[in-house]
């Protein structure tokens, strides 16, 4: 009974160690915001206009009105039906 009992708690123990584990993204930083991590915020925050401020500092390309535009036609549109389906 005791091997057993040593035997599941030392497989729990290698299990916990597996897993991955995200660091946090800091929601009330006003530094870079990469997509991925943009995709990984909250829905409350996710589409404020610093949240999208912060997408900008990322890529410097996206300060163009064209390339904002594309993003927001290929990323943020078609996220923002998956996090608040209208319907």
């Amino acid at each position: 009974m005791k091997k057993m009992l040593l035997l599941f708690l030392l497989s729990f123990a290698v299990n916990l160690g597996c897993g991955e584990s995200k660091p946090a993204i800091d929601v009330n930083a006003d530094g870079p915001l990469t997509i991925e991590e943009w995709k990984e915020l909250d829905v409350l925050i996710k589409y404020e206009l610093e949240t999208f401020d912060r997408l900008k500092k990322a890529d410097p390309k996206l300060k163009d009105k064209q390339n904002w535009d594309k993003l927001m036609r290929e990323v943020i549109v078609p996220e923002r039906s998956k996090d608040i389906p209208t319907g």
